[in-house]
């Protein structure tokens, strides 16, 4: 009865860090399968973009934005965006995120077009940067919203899922290779506290932020004397180099070296380079740019060159994070990296 009584005590004390303060113009929240939704003649565009920075895909004709008035909690979200897309055409397209010896159901896209008009769609644009917070205990950085979950040997499916209603969560995704979920909560949680929180509950086995770092600034010589000694070399030969950092522009003219690319900030999106810097770090990978300090004389066998594998692993501001990486890091390795 002591563990019962302590385990729903904790629980309230997610829910309450969970909650926000303040009345916004508009509100939107999905928690599992169900959806919230407070907005006062606020732009279609603008609650689907709430959407789309939760993960979900969304496709739309352009010319279609009206205002939308609407108040209500946690109704079936099928219910909830039908209410709000009439009169116009919808499809939702569901994905599973796997949770041995079961599954969650997660909706992945919504599909929003006037009636055989469905060639007139557009994606809507994702958001380019991650939203950032930080520790004032200790300074860290972390993914606001943002949850990572390893379950213990003790926890069963049936339980977890009443563990992610309790705390008004979400599982986004899933990295099997060491079972990691990430888990959604509601705007403005807590969330140092509620993982600190997480961590005492039976069946997790350790839960944390899904913490976030800048990329490094890279370090520039002075020395205009550098010599070809004293140069970073890169392995001669066609050796498979996986290049975690800013992504690859469309039309970098790597080509043939290009083994696979991944957006890992946004999987379903084709790998692009707003910043130019990975797409400098995949050339020099490659082999099709020297850099400084290199002898641009051809080596005694020849002139070589290395495969990529460009991975954007950070965003338009700089940041990468730990599940971010954790996705990078796997698709390298399932497409043969030998170097990273």
């Amino acid at each position: 009865m002591k563990k019962i009584f302590r385990y729903y005590g904790i629980t309230g004390l997610i829910i309450l860090m969970c909650a926000t303060t303040a009345v916004a113009a508009l509100e939107v929240q999905i928690i599992g399968d169900k959806l919230s939704l407070h907005a006062d003649r606020v732009p279609l565009k603008d609650i689907l973009q709430r959407m789309s920075d939760m993960g979900i895909t969304i496709r739309i004709d352009p010319q279609m934005n009206p205002e939308i008035s609407a108040s209500f909690e946690a109704r079936d979200i099928r219910k909830g965006l039908a209410s709000i897309l009439r009169p116009f055409d919808h499809v939702l397209i569901w994905d599973t995120v796997e949770i041995p010896p079961d599954r969650i159901f997660r909706l992945a896209e919504i599909q929003i077009f006037r009636s055989g008009k469905e060639e007139l769609m557009k994606p809507l644009g994702k958001k380019s940067a991650l939203s950032i917070g930080r520790n004032p205990k200790d300074g860290s950085l972390f993914v606001r919203n943002e949850i990572l979950l390893k379950l213990g040997p003790g926890m069963r499916f049936p339980e977890f899922k009443k563990l992610l209603k309790r705390i008004r969560g979400t599982v986004v995704d899933r990295n099997a290779a060491v079972g990691i979920y990430k888990v959604r909560l509601p705007e403005n949680a807590d969330i140092p506290a509620i993982a600190d929180l997480l961590t005492k509950q039976p069946g997790i086995a350790k839960a944390e932020p899904n913490y976030a770092y800048p990329i490094s600034v890279p370090y520039r010589s002075l020395d205009p004397y550098i010599s070809d000694d004293t140069a970073v070399r890169l392995p001669a030969g066609k050796i498979p180099i996986a290049v975690l950092d800013t992504g690859l522009m469309p039309d970098s003219d790597l080509g043939e070296w290009v083994l696979a690319s991944l957006d890992a900030m946004n999987p379903d999106d084709p790998i692009s380079d707003d910043l130019g810097h990975g797409t400098q770090m995949a050339l020099i990978a490659a082999g099709l740019v020297r850099p400084y300090g290199i002898s641009s004389s051809p080596s005694a066998e020849g002139e070589t060159h290395n495969p990529v594998i460009p991975i954007r692993a950070f965003d338009d501001n700089g940041f990468t994070s730990n599940f971010g990486i954790m996705r990078s890091v796997d698709f390298a390795l399932k497409n043969g990296a030998r170097v990273m």
